[in-house]
């Protein structure tokens, strides 16, 4: 039987940049891609690769009550046992019992209860965030096998939560194989460095999104410009239309720097490279990640990284990277302007970067190492009641 990939719960940012990866790779081996069956959304970008390369799929409308129709029948798709990966997120609803669920686990604000995820929103949100979370936890302990992207979430999974040590297993990611310095487009790196502010740009490429703490930025920027340096640009790929990047935005035409943010809005994930290429250092601000893309891909590029102080950036990112704390404006800004200035400074931290970077899997071999997970999952079969009964997820914080 085939094993089933299902791409359904991706949609943009690191979990497309991950599955077009792996489409990549898997297509160019004409034996294994014929062992697996990709389901995606019609019409995606995972639906036009597989069409390209001539990948098994079933494409599914590209709809909440379609997916949610493709999902309640997925028993009418498949056979009883067929081991189906969902990349980044949970197991389709019907599946239970059904198929082996190998679970992609990126819901890292789950596994980290201490640390108040939605606080940001208005009562009402909140609400419907944790909501969505209980949902997701009941819906993720219905897997049968875990893969995490980091030690650290594989440890609180088993740690905290009482995940069956012997079903979770971690695959670390690896740059996508569009990211690298070959990939870069000279015509629209040209187009890319004329819309850039000239200076030293800090790139930040992600969504808009509080998780991401964009609206941090404006504060960083005016300490950066009362310290007497101006010889810089923040450049986002925000959604211009999204109600957070306006609230972005406008934080920063109300104080009069405009000039030091430059949004580019969202770009194509064979486009990152080029975006990279034109910028001199990659920021990641988050509050959480259960891991970042932005990581693998600044060290690949050869760009120094900036990252929050965090359990999780520091596991992931070891000496590869500079540690600051977004909430200090002051101090954030101190550190920028340093990796802004002192060159020696930065290469010394690029080096770091390759440095780090030669610990993590290349894409090929991570692909690998989901085959082996994979495989390990098949042979374990379906997850016995009495071992998914432990599972507890830990009272989060409100």
């Amino acid at each position: 039987m085939k094993t089933i990939l299902n791409f359904l719960p991706v949609s943009q940012g690191g979990g497309m940049q991950n599955a077009m990866s792996f489409l990549e790779i898997l297509a160019k081996d004409g034996q294994r891609k014929q062992e697996f069956q990709i389901v995606a959304r019609e019409n995606s970008a995972i639906h036009l690769k597989c069409q390209e390369y001539d990948i098994s799929h079933i494409a599914v409308k590209n709809s909440r009550i379609g997916r949610l129709r493709f999902e309640l029948g997925c028993q009418k798709y498949f056979s009883k046992g067929q081991v189906c990966f969902t990349f980044f997120g949970p197991p389709m609803l019907g599946s239970q019992d059904y198929l082996i669920n190998v679970v992609g686990c990126a819901y890292s604000n789950l596994f980290y209860p201490e640390i108040p995820f939605w606080s940001y929103l208005p009562w009402f949100q909140r609400t419907q965030k944790k909501l969505i979370d209980h949902y997701r936890k009941h819906i993720t302990a219905r897997g049968d096998y875990w893969i995490f992207e980091t030690n650290v979430l594989k440890k609180r999974a088993i740690e905290l939560c009482c995940f069956p040590s012997h079903r979770v297993g971690v695959v670390r990611m690896a740059p996508s194989e569009l990211v690298s310095p070959k990939n870069v487009k000279t015509k629209l790196a040209e187009e890319f460095s004329h819309k850039l502010t000239p200076g030293f740009r800090f790139l930040f490429l992600s969504a808009a999104h509080p998780n991401k703490r964009q609206h941090l930025l404006m504060a960083i920027a005016h300490q950066m410009v009362e310290k007497g340096f101006r010889g810089f640009s923040f450049a986002t790929t925000m959604n211009k239309k999204d109600a957070y990047a306006k609230n972005v935005m406008d934080s920063f035409k109300r104080s009069g720097l405009s000039e030091h943010l430059m949004n580019i809005g969202p770009v194509p994930s064979d486009n990152v490279a080029t975006l990279i290429s034109c910028c001199d250092a990659m920021c990641s601000f988050s509050v959480l990640e259960s891991f970042s893309n932005n990581f693998v891909e600044a060290w690949r590029m050869g760009l120094p990284l900036i990252v929050s102080d965090a359990d999780w950036a520091r596991d992931a990112c070891g000496k590869g990277a500079i540690y600051v704390k977004p909430m200090d404006a002051a101090g954030c800004a101190a550190q920028l302007i340093k990796i802004a200035t002192n060159a020696t400074f930065r290469t010394e931290q690029i080096e770091f970067g390759k440095g780090q970077l030669s610990t993590y899997p290349t894409a090929e071999q991570k692909i690998h190492y989901y085959y082996r997970e994979i495989e390990i999952a098949g042979q374990l079969g379906f997850c016995p009641a009495e071992e998914r009964n432990k599972i507890r997820w830990p009272k989060n914080i409100a």
